[in-house]
């Protein structure tokens, strides 16, 4: 209808004009738009939107997933450090301990007048 030359007076009115470009028929210099290219248009630029929210979508969630795995790795050194800690404070402990033991035994060898497990014996030392 709108390529027929027995309708152009009434198509070429500003009000129609106006009324066909809202509408999207026609471009702003007044030239007939093709639907079908239109839609192919539409319809690729619809993908490329899709594919970019998808996109986007993967990189959220890869991001997510990078902070949770740094928080992971950070509560492991912590878990870590807290460990060695502890060890330093078992070893530590058993350290003094054995050190104590140690000045016990010398202390009751040398009460009761026995020889030092550190002094070699008497036998020897002649």
């Amino acid at each position: 209808a709108l390529r027929d030359s027995n309708l152009g007076h009434f198509w070429s009115s500003p009000r129609n004009r106006a009324h066909l470009t809202e509408l999207g028929l026609i471009d702003d210099m007044g030239n007939l738009i093709d639907l079908d290219q239109y839609r192919r248009k539409f319809h690729v630029i619809e993908k490329e939107l899709k594919h970019a929210d998808a996109a986007e979508r993967i990189r959220e969630r890869e991001k997510e997933r990078r902070a949770v795995d740094a928080a992971i790795i950070a509560k492991r050194v912590e878990a870590q450090e807290r460990r060695m800690v502890e060890l330093r404070k078992l070893k530590e402990h058993r350290r003094r301990c054995q050190e104590e033991l140690r000045a016990r035994r010398e202390l009751q060898f040398n009460v009761s007048g026995l020889q030092s497990p550190k002094d070699p014996p008497k036998a020897l030392q002649n």
